[in-house]
């Protein structure tokens, strides 16, 4: 189910009207405690400037990296999987890989990349992620779909949707621009149907938890 869009003349989502409103209301506040419109204007323009600088240098990161994405020797392309997309026996463990008080979070940050035939998405673990490790591989021949579409998480984000054999669809978040987003889809639907038939005994989908050293 999509969220509806609250201004279609402009084509906004709810977390992104959110996301332009914030330094506004931080512009007011700072304006009735200091007692000083500019102060008040200059706050809620230096922290909209904070902001549009982060999401576009993502966006532009992101957009370069697409490109090689299957020519890359590690996973590139910053993303998150949703966890609700994730097979119901791993969401628990994908969970504690987060630390403590981000485990309600619906989505885990990771680097995506297609690696010998497979698209391969490593967490990204620090301070901010928590410091176990997940690794999750999709065989490119037990991938059936995979679709563009607009983000429901991440500020002026699109999705990419991965839709396996076994009914599986596998939800990622990208902080790219959409036109990158479907030149990542046509990049992967090339190397599916490229890539080699698997044998049938081996998994299309795995998710691992190693102990890092």
């Amino acid at each position: 189910m999509t969220r509806r869009r609250l201004v279609p003349e402009i084509g906004l989502r709810l977390d992104q009207i959110s996301i332009l409103l914030f330094p506004v209301g931080v512009g007011v506040v700072v304006w009735i405690r200091a007692d000083s419109t500019v102060l008040g204007v200059l706050a809620a323009i230096g922290l909209a400037s904070i902001l549009a600088g982060v999401i576009m240098t993502q966006q532009r990161r992101n957009d370069d990296r697409i490109g090689s994405i299957t020519r890359s020797t590690g996973p590139l392309l910053v993303a998150s999987v949703d966890i609700a997309s994730l097979p119901e026996g791993h969401r628990r463990a994908a969970r504690d890989t987060l630390p403590r008080l981000e485990r309600n979070s619906p989505s885990i940050p990771l680097r995506l990349g297609v690696i010998d035939g497979r698209l391969v998405g490593d967490k990204m673990c620090g301070r901010a992620n928590g410091a176990k490790a997940m690794k999750l591989a999709a065989q490119l021949s037990g991938i059936a779909s995979v679709e563009a579409g607009p983000g429901r998480r991440l500020p002026f984000g699109n999705s990419l949707t991965v839709g396996l054999d076994d009914g599986t669809r596998l939800r990622f978040e990208i902080q790219a621009r959409r036109h990158a987003v479907d030149e990542l889809t046509a990049i992967l639907r090339r190397a599916i149907a490229d890539a080699p038939q698997a044998e049938d005994e081996i998994d299309h989908l795995t998710i691992e938890f190693p102990r890092r050293s």
